[in-house]
């Protein structure tokens, strides 16, 4: 039993060979990290200049498991980069 215990208590890493895209609504992203500062406006290029409230936190995980970026989008980028991403 000493055995199984050691294995179960070991963290466990995922092998993946492609980054993880991740999205969360602004509330959510808010409780995990209540102490980072998240963007109250969309950083995406093309409402650089305008002032759009941001609606989706995304972040790329790496393979290594580790965030390789971080940014907030309003509704209607994350809309056109999850059109994008999903296209055939």
């Amino acid at each position: 039993m000493g055995k199984a215990r050691a294995r179960v208590e070991q963290p466990t890493r995922l092998e993946r060979k492609q980054p993880l895209w991740i999205r969360l609504p602004i509330a959510e992203a808010k409780l995990l990290s209540p102490r980072r500062v998240i963007p109250r406006y969309c950083e995406a290029l093309r409402c650089q200049g305008k002032r759009r409230a941001a609606t989706t936190f995304h972040a790329v995980i790496g393979v290594q498991g580790e965030p390789d970026y971080a940014w907030v989008a309003c509704a209607d980028c994350s809309g056109l980069m999850i059109e994008g991403a999903f296209a055939t």
